[in-house]
């Protein structure tokens, strides 16, 4: 395929980024030149996963920008200059101090362009609809560099000025129909320049372990998520400790790292839960895998905006396990209840409780139900898939 193509991700890598990686590879075997791009680098330790160094040395970072290119361009093209400066003057109802903020947006837009330029890249796909999508709008206006984005959460947590990030996109993908709803109805995008492309995982590694079958009268129960208070454990950890008064065995692993942690762990110590409840923090890919074939649950009891398509929950389907889930974002597209998972209120604790409860008693409706989800995951969420959706919606509209 003749494309040479920027992919742009916030912040890249970091440990929720395997989707990206994934997808960046599956371009490529399509024989797609892809050329990564990310803000700023963030810290080594952002990302434990295998593909980290590989990823950080691929990666061109726009933030901070060299002055130097900055500065040839404002003297070879003050009129481009001045595009891109009346871009951010013209953004209405922010304070001069933000407008100020964002100028620094044009300097890493410059930036882009100029990288761009020496790799003969004509598109850029911006994987967020927040301070990037500015960059990619500034982009365009100074350069002839087309561009794409990818909505990957509620619009209200990417910030501001949506119709200016958008209006000049080619499109504007969204991983779930939720989303396309709320780009359509905040800005003047036509439903064929919105196309929904979920997100997606390797069926092929995330499989369920085939293993004998177990006597343990422990139940393990696994959340794979960064440790913020909108992801809600802690309401996973008051159903266990209801059922733990009833007499059930039940080990509960959390993966991930975040502020949130000693909120947690002083729930946990509060509950009495310090000898069933195991924090793993950060962990890889491979990790990961292991931590998923080892369960027989997982659960993601996120609440409030912002929570899409969870490739967490993906991987977890892909291995065969029943999930339970909150109402939240894009989690109606991807689970069918009671079908391939279980879909709850938000903050239901009573409802977490009697699904975990059911789940316990009854292997049988574990296994048709991880068996639902696996045969959805390869159907829908087979990553080489959905980058084929990606890079055929872009040159769709080259």
């Amino acid at each position: 395929m003749n494309l040479t193509l920027g992919y742009f991700v916030p912040e890249f890598p970091s440990q929720t980024h395997a989707f990206f990686w994934r997808e960046v590879n599956a371009l490529r075997e399509q024989g797609i030149s892809v050329q990564l791009f990310s803000s700023r680098r963030p810290p080594d330790t952002a990302c434990y996963h295998p593909f980290a160094d590989t990823a950080r040395q691929q990666t061109y970072y726009v933030f901070p920008p060299n002055i130097i290119k900055v500065l040839s361009f404002a003297f070879s093209h003050p009129h481009k200059l001045w595009w891109g400066i009346s871009y951010i003057v013209n953004l209405p109802e922010i304070s001069y101090l933000q407008r100020v903020k964002l100028m620094s947006l044009l300097a890493c837009a410059i930036e882009l362009v100029a990288h761009c330029r020496n790799l003969d890249i004509n598109h850029v796909h911006f994987h967020s609809c927040a301070n990037s999508a500015h960059i990619g709008a500034i982009a365009n206006i100074i350069s002839e560099i087309s561009y794409s984005l990818t909505l990957h959460g509620d619009l209200t947590i990417y910030g501001t000025h949506h119709p200016q990030k958008m209006m000049r996109a080619e499109l504007v993908t969204a991983v779930t129909t939720p989303l396309k709803k709320q780009i359509l109805d905040a800005t003047s995008m036509t439903e064929d320049r919105v196309p929904i492309i979920h997100m997606g995982v390797d069926v092929d590694y995330f499989q369920p372990k085939t293993r004998q079958k177990d006597t343990s009268t422990e139940l393990h129960v696994v959340t794979v998520a960064r440790l913020n208070r909108v992801k809600g454990h802690v309401y996973m950890l008051e159903a266990l400790s209801k059922l733990q008064e009833e007499g059930h065995n039940i080990k509960y692993s959390i993966a991930g790292e975040g502020t949130y942690r000693p909120e947690i762990e002083k729930r946990i110590k509060e509950l009495k839960l310090v000898d069933s409840v195991v924090m793993l923090g950060s962990i890889g890919e491979d990790d990961v895998l292991r931590l998923l074939q080892s369960a027989d649950i997982f659960a993601l009891t996120s609440t409030g905006r912002g929570e899409a398509a969870p490739v967490s929950v993906m991987e977890a389907m892909a291995c065969g396990l029943p999930t339970i889930c909150s109402i939240i974002g894009g989690t109606p597209d991807m689970i069918e209840h009671r079908k391939d998972g279980f879909l709850l209120n938000q903050k239901d604790i009573p409802a977490i409780t009697n699904t975990l409860r059911e789940l316990i008693l009854s292997p049988e409706l574990r296994y048709q139900i991880g068996k639902a989800a696996r045969q959805k995951a390869v159907h829908r969420y087979d990553y080489r898939v959905t980058a084929k959706q990606l890079s055929e919606a872009i040159l769709k509209f080259k």
